[in-house]
C-alpha cells in the first residue's frame, strides 16, 4: 500500500511580509544596525521553524515516492526482461541476415572483378592488335622506302654519281615512316561502372529502439577519384595524404610534379 501524505500544509503568513520589511530598513547608525542584525537573526529562527514543520511532510512524500517507484518497477522489470530477450533475438536475426547479405556482396564483387579483368584483357588485346597492324604498315612503308632509295642510288651510280652522292641518296628517306606509340597508348580507358550493392534480405522494422550505425568503406580509391574528376562526386569526398605529399615536397622541392599539387617554400 502506497504511503499517504498529509494534506494539511503548515502556514507561515508572516514570512510573506518579510521582504517588504527588509526593503524598509536603512542602516544609518548603530541603533539601526542592531535592529537589522536582530531581524536577520529572527529570519534565521523563522527559517528553522519552517524547515522543521515541513520535514515530516517531506519524509512522508519521499516514502510515498519510493513506494510508487517500487510498485512501478514491479511492472516494468518483466517488461524490461522481455525487451532484452526480444532485442537479443532480433539482433541475432539481423546479424545472420547481414552475414548472408555480405556473402552475396562478396559473390557480386568477385563477379564484377572477373568482368573487369575480362574487359581489361579485351581492351589490351584490341590495343595490341591495333598496334601490331600499325607496326606492319610501318614495316611495309620502311621496306618501300629502302627499296626506293636503293633504286635511286643505283640509277645515280649508273649515271656516274660519286660515292658520296650515292651514300647520301641511300641515307635520305624518300617516304615518311610513321612512329608507333607503346601499347598503353592504344588501350581505351575503362568505363566507370557503379558497384552492385546486394539488397537487404528483409525489411528492417523502424521504431524498435535498436541503434544501427553505418560507416563508409572505400573499396576502390581509383574509382572514387575518377568520380571526383568526372564531377559526379564532390571534392570533399577525398582528402590528400598530406604527410606523404609533404615528404615528396621536401624531397623534390621545385621539381615536384604531381597533378593538382605544388611545392611551397615556407
Amino acid at each position: 500500500m502506497v504511503a499517504e501524505v498529509a494534506t494539511t500544509t503548515p502556514a507561515f503568513p508572516e514570512a510573506l511580509t518579510w521582504p517588504e520589511k527588509a526593503r524598509s530598513i536603512q542602516i544609518v547608525d548603530a541603533a539601526s544596525y542592531t535592529l537589522a542584525a536582530n531581524q536577520k537573526k529572527d529570519l534565521a529562527t523563522l527559517r528553522k521553524r519552517i524547515v522543521t514543520e515541513f520535514e515530516p511532510m517531506k519524509k512522508a512524500s519521499h516514502a510515498a515516492w519510493k513506494a510508487v517507484v517500487a510498485k512501478e518497477n514491479e511492472h516494468l522489470e518483466p517488461i524490461e526482461e522481455a525487451e532484452k530477450i526480444l532485442t537479443a533475438v532480433i539482433k541475432q536475426f539481423e546479424f545472420d541476415e547481414e552475414r548472408k547479405r555480405r556473402e552475396i556482396q562478396r559473390r557480386l564483387d568477385e563477379e564484377q572483378r572477373q568482368r573487369d579483368e575480362a574487359d581489361r584483357l579485351r581492351r589490351e588485346a584490341e590495343a595490341k592488335a591495333i598496334r601490331d597492324e600499325e607496326l606492319r604498315v610501318q614495316a611495309e612503308i620502311r621496306a618501300k622506302d629502302e627499296a626506293a632509295r636503293l633504286a635511286r642510288a643505283v640509277e645515280a651510280e649508273a649515271a656516274g654519281a660519286s660515292a658520296a652522292v650515292v651514300e647520301e641518296i641511300i641515307s635520305t628517306p624518300v617516304l615518311a615512316v610513321p612512329e608507333v606509340a607503346p601499347v598503353t597508348a592504344y588501350i581505351e580507358p575503362a568505363p566507370y561502372i557503379a558497384p552492385v550493392v546486394a539488397a537487404p534480405t528483409y525489411d528492417r522494422v523502424k521504431g524498435l529502439g535498436i541503434r544501427e550505425t553505418w560507416s563508409a568503406q572505400i573499396v576502390s580509391i581509383k574509382d572514387l577519384c575518377r568520380a571526383v574528376a568526372d564531377g559526379t562526386v564532390p571534392e570533399m569526398a577525398v582528402q590528400g595524404n598530406m604527410p606523404w605529399l609533404n615528404n615528396r615536397a621536401r624531397s623534390d622541392k621545385r621539381l615536384m610534379q604531381i597533378p593538382g599539387v605544388r611545392a611551397v617554400a615556407n
